[in-house]
């Protein structure tokens, strides 16, 4: 998928603690399909722009207001030879009079061996602005959802000035069966696209994902040791990081994506080490009397934080980090 240039505008305030909160009213009518396009693009229009009011729903920031609403309401004529890339071909006057704040319209048109281009674009009606522009180009049938993804993220942005969660995904422990073991899984961010990153009849724990979003990692038992594994997802190759003999788990990144730190045993007593991604430089992070366990990096790595009971009872304590170079911690 290949976007083209965004357009900007200033970002909108919603609060949604304010006990007045209002979703704002949203249309999204059918994307515009050429006349002689085949009937699996128009198909096409028509489920990305429900898959598109279907995410803004979800957010709970928006109300989408059902076409029949605004069945009447064509575009506006266009000068010949011009393209309608701003407010050109948007009646705002039709728009606002029904209630609309926020129109996106969208264009499909099939391109030379079987791909589309997609182009977006979304107004504040009240302003008689253009908030937001996209134009995705060489897009297969199959990547249709994840172009809608990324616009309804765009949206979120410029209308709360946080990036959407559309694209993001959960990992998490699972099984598939009441008897069966438990293992690591991934899904999207509403529960779909399920899938199951371990095997074996063995127990997995404690999946962590990098900064990035491209490795997991977690603890497994398949060599009958609490051992700690990396799993990469866009190759779905997995190797070990940690496999001393005793504990190896409760794993979390750095900020920088560049060490990993996890709850390990030494000589009987359970520490907190680190390692890098390609398993290498493991060694003692925290040390302490009693159990050290669960560290986690603060957001700019000045600080981790695990729970001891070097007092007795289970606190939690800050340890001051010093970084040496990027992949160098102590």
């Amino acid at each position: 998928v290949v976007s083209g240039p965004a357009y900007a505008d200033n970002e909108f305030i919603v609060n949604i603690d304010n006990p007045n909160f209002r979703k704002l009213v949203v249309a999204i009518p059918p994307f515009e399909i050429p006349k002689d396009a085949p009937d699996d693009v128009k198909k096409v229009g028509e489920q990305a722009a429900d898959e598109l009011g279907r995410l803004l729903s979800f957010s709970g920031l928006f109300n989408i207001l059902a076409s029949a609403a605004y069945k009447d309401i064509k575009p506006k004529e266009v000068p010949a030879g011009k393209e309608a890339n701003g407010m050109e071909d948007i009646d705002v006057i039709q728009w606002r009079a029904i209630g609309v704040e926020s129109l996106t319209m969208g264009k499909i048109e099939p391109e030379p061996g079987g791909s589309l281009t997609i182009t977006l674009k979304t107004a504040d009606i009240n302003r008689s602005r253009l908030v937001l522009g996209k134009r995705y180009r060489q897009v297969t049938s199959d990547q249709i959802s994840k172009v809608m993804r990324r616009y309804a993220d765009l949206i979120l942005q410029a209308y709360t000035g946080k990036p959407g969660i559309f694209d993001t995904k959960f990992v998490f422990i699972g099984r598939r069966k009441k008897e069966n073991n438990k293992h690591v899984f991934v899904c999207d961010f509403d529960g779909s696209n399920v899938r199951q990153i371990t095997k074996g009849n063995t127990t997995h724990l404690s999946p962590t994902w990098s900064p990035d979003g491209k490795f997991i990692t977690y603890t497994s038992y398949k060599d009958n040791n609490p051992d700690l594994y990396i799993h990469e997802l866009a190759t779905g190759k997995t190797r070990k990081l940690s496999g001393e003999k005793g504990l190896n788990s409760g794993s979390n990144w750095s900020h920088n994506g560049k060490v990993v730190a996890f709850t390990g045993s030494n000589a009987g007593d359970t520490d907190i080490f680190s390692v890098l991604p390609d398993g290498s430089k493991r060694r003692v992070l925290i040390r302490g009397s009693g159990l050290d366990v669960d560290p986690t990096f603060s957001p700019d790595g000045k600080w981790i934080l695990f729970v001891s009971g070097r007092f007795g009872n289970p606190h939690i304590f800050r340890g001051t980090l010093k970084w040496n170079s990027d992949d160098d911690v102590r």
